[in-house]
Order: structure tokens, then C-alpha cells, then sequence
């Protein structure tokens, strides 16, 4: 019989903060512990370790109080950082971050940029900004491409996404992979179409408003290749009242969006830009849509 190996999962993005969708939540940190708890149950399950596709953190430099509860509930992992882990997104400035404390702190064990292995298993890691190279000869019974990168599938994707994106563009750089894992794209799937079997694990903390009927689930990850999403428990997570008027709709996702700007550091970037980034990104309500390009008429 197949037995389980590895855990994946993606996109946690621990915050200090409640965020705006959330604010039912009496206590926004034990809301957060839900799923956590969940993902330990299963280690303690299967007994086998847990691999993350990035964006642990939804901030770079994310406060004490946030890094010492992702080092006491957060279970022991192999991972890469993805975008939200690092200064200007740049792999080069990991030192000064949240992310590179859970290194030091061993809650993430093995490089952030280089294989590892483990019980047959061997894992190439692709940060956020590393271009993702297909896998020459054989080198362990599963070989998993680790993949902070956007990958998108009909069903699973937002208005305009670039395809170059898209899963069949990947398939060239996926040769010689059995599994590939992603993080990025908060709309999880499996998708067993090729030789590489996908995994994008979604997020694994809802957060946004339009991630309300969003199943989480972490990816259990066989000896023989093969993948499930282990949907889980989400009936205690608390949302804002789910039919208030469409006005309180637009302000929740207005407060999204600018809690968006804040953690990317729009002081930097170009208001236009920031506005196209996060409608690229996010499927956002057709009133909302229209109240963001009208504000930038006229820039």
C-alpha cells in the first residue's frame, strides 16, 4: 500500500493584523492557530515532514510577537520564501527578514535555494525570482520541483492572467519532475494531466473576501507519486456579516486592497501600477473594479 511522504502546503501568510474580511474574528491570532493546528495533527499522523511553497509570512518584517508564534506553533518544515517573505522581493535581501529568523530559529530546516532530501524524496527549490530549470537524469524515486510562482488552470485563475502563467506553458520546464508543488495562486488544485503531477497548494489561512468559499487543504504527497488535497476544518472561521449592504461589500474590499499596497511598499511604485497589479491579481467585485479605474483617470 502507497503511504504518505511529505506534506505540501503554500501561501500561510501569518499577519499581525486582522484583515478587514476577518473582523468577526474574536481573536485573530486563535483564528490563525485553527489551521495550524490542523496541519500538525497531520504530521503527527503520517509521521513525515512538511514542505512549504513560500509566503510564510504576509510581511517581510513582520513584528516579534508574530515571529515568536510562528516558532512555537508552526511545525518543523523544508521551504522556500515567496515574494510576502522578502524585502522588494529580492532573494538577495532574505538576511534581513521574518523568514530567515525561522531559519536561524531551525523551525526551517535545509537551504532555501538548494536541493534536499529525505526518505527517497529529493526536493529542488525554486524561490520567488528563481527561473524554474527542468530536472536531467534520475536522482530518487519521486523528485519534487518546490515552486513559489504563479500557475493558473481554467477554473482556478482571475481576468487576464498572463500565459505564460498558464499550466500547459509550464509543462517544458517541469521535464524530469514527478511532482511539482507551487505556491502563489491562492486558488488551489491538483492537476495529474502529465507525467508531473501538479499540486498548487492555495492558501492555507483565508483572508480576503473573496476567499469566503475557499476550501484550504494541505497536499498529501504519496510514495508512488501520486497527490490529494486533505480539505480542511474551517467552520470556526469568523467573516464579516455575510450579506451586509453592497456599499459595506465595496469598503471590506477597498480595505484589501489597501492593506495589498501597504505590505507591497507603494511608496515606491507608481499609484497606476499598484491599482493594475492587484486587479491582475485578484478577482475583485465589478463595483469595486470600476471605483479603482475611476480613480485613476486623469493620473
Amino acid at each position: 500500500m502507497s503511504q504518505v511522504i511529505a506534506l505540501a502546503v503554500a501561501d500561510i501568510h501569518l499577519r499581525h493584523s486582522c484583515p478587514p474580511a476577518r473582523a468577526a474574528e474574536p481573536d485573530w491570532y486563535t483564528a490563525m492557530l485553527r489551521p495550524i493546528e490542523q496541519l500538525r495533527s497531520l504530521v503527527d499522523k503520517y509521521k513525515c515532514p512538511v514542505i512549504c511553497a513560500g509566503d510564510i509570512f504576509d510581511r517581510w518584517d513582520s513584528p516579534p510577537e508574530l515571529i515568536n508564534f510562528a516558532i512555537k506553533y508552526l511545525p518543523k518544515m523544508t521551504a522556500i520564501p515567496g515574494q510576502h517573505d522578502l524585502p522588494n522581493h529580492e532573494y538577495d535581501s532574505k538576511h534581513r527578514s521574518a523568514y530567515r529568523t525561522l531559519e536561524l530559529s531551525n523551525v526551517l530546516w535545509g537551504d532555501s535555494f538548494n536541493r534536499c532530501a529525505f526518505s527517497g524524496v529529493v526536493i529542488h527549490k525554486f524561490p520567488w525570482g528563481k527561473p524554474v530549470k527542468p530536472m536531467k537524469g534520475v536522482q530518487s524515486n519521486i523528485c519534487v520541483a518546490l515552486i513559489h510562482s504563479l500557475i493558473w488552470k481554467k477554473g482556478h485563475t482571475y481576468p487576464d492572467a498572463p500565459e505564460t502563467s498558464n499550466i500547459k506553458a509550464w509543462m517544458g520546464r517541469l521535464d524530469g519532475y514527478n511532482v511539482a508543488v507551487f505556491g502563489d495562486n491562492h486558488d488551489g488544485f491538483i492537476d495529474t494531466s502529465n507525467s508531473c503531477r501538479i499540486m498548487n497548494c492555495g492558501c492555507l489561512i483565508r483572508a480576503k473576501s473573496n476567499e469566503r468559499d475557499y476550501k484550504s487543504a494541505v497536499g498529501l504527497i504519496y510514495d508512488d507519486g501520486s497527490i490529494i488535497r486533505k480539505q480542511l476544518d474551517t467552520s470556526e472561521d469568523n467573516w464579516i456579516d455575510p450579506e451586509p449592504k453592497k456599499v459595506d461589500l465595496e469598503v471590506a474590499e477597498l480595505k484589501d486592497f489597501l492593506q495589498e499596497l501597504h505590505t507591497l511598499g507603494v511608496s515606491k511604485l507608481d499609484f497606476r501600477t499598484a491599482v493594475e497589479r492587484y486587479l491582475e491579481k485578484n478577482k475583485v467585485r465589478e463595483s469595486v473594479r470600476k471605483i479603482l479605474i475611476d480613480s485613476m483617470e486623469g493620473e
